[in-house]
């Protein structure tokens, strides 16, 4: 595991089943959660895990806004953007996860990250687009809504971004990007054309292929990242239903069969006193 590559949850209110889960990950030190309401407070906190909170007039008057498709301003991402490329910045690689973004496991990020210890963008995927002719004929409709706001000539870039891990490299180019312009851009197109155009290196990984706008999940792995899966208990069952630890596995049919065996006997027991 990179020593220096943390992760960063964006979230609106998180609750306390999805911090439960998140102090499961290895080295809670490296832990963010960034809260979009900064009147919220996260049932059962106890201070294990560092929380961000800021002022949203603070992130949009220093160029940290408007990468939502609807709205203005600035949620946990700008947030988020803002802090650790101008707070926290002793890092290699940040992890950006939105809470609806399922994880299978708790060592999910490390595996990824010792599996691709290089690369400024990891992400689902990377669809570029080099001249308006492409960007008139593709059936991708953000396009048409925010390619003008981009402050980039073409080629451009997209990627689903639920789940992405920026270098630093990236966030310097982030930052200096937000003091030119006053404002970043469209997130599913922002952080692949601008990895793009700084000659950065964009890694669309298998393991994020699952980072869609809708998914229905049928088949799970371990080392793979979904999105999205709204309900945080839904998130709970699939972690169970997913289990493939031979010994945990052994376990749950002990108990199976444990609790099978009482109710059987339960049951003899009162047809005999009837």
């Amino acid at each position: 595991m990179d020593e220096k590559s943390i992760i960063c949850f964006l979230t609106v209110n998180p609750g306390k089943l999805f911090y439960h889960f998140v102090k499961q990950i290895p080295n809670p030190e490296r832990i963010y959660i960034c809260i979009d309401d900064n009147n919220h407070e996260i049932p059962g906190y106890d201070g294990e895990i560092k929380i961000i909170k800021i002022n949203g007039e603070e992130c949009v008057k220093n160029g940290f806004q408007n990468t939502h498709s609807k709205i203005r301003g600035a949620t946990s991402r700008e947030k988020a953007l803002y802090y650790f490329c101008t707070v926290d910045i002793d890092f290699n690689h940040i992890w950006f996860i939105e809470d609806d973004v399922f994880i299978p496991t708790a060592t999910t990020i490390d595996y990824l990250d010792n599996k691709y210890p290089h690369g400024d963008l990891l992400c689902a995927s990377n669809s570029v687009v080099n001249t308006q002719s492409e960007v008139e004929k593709s059936d991708w409709d953000m396009w048409d809504n925010y390619s003008v706001k981009i402050k980039y000539p073409l080629p451009w870039a997209s990627s689903m971004i639920c789940a992405i891990r920026c270098s630093k490299r990236l966030l310097d180019c982030i930052h200096n990007y937000a003091k030119n312009h006053g404002e970043l851009s469209m997130c599913e197109i922002f952080f692949n054309t601008i990895a793009l155009h700084n000659n950065l290196t964009i890694l669309p990984i298998e393991e994020l292929s699952g980072i869609t706008w809708r998914n229905k999940i049928r088949v799970l792995d371990d080392n793979y990242l979904y999105h999205p899966v709204k309900s945080i208990s839904e998130q709970y069952k699939l972690r169970i239903s997913g289990i493939k630890d031979p010994k945990v596995l052994n376990w749950i049919m002990i108990l199976c069969i444990i609790c099978g065996i009482s109710l059987v006997t339960v049951s003899l027991i009162l047809y005999i006193s009837n």
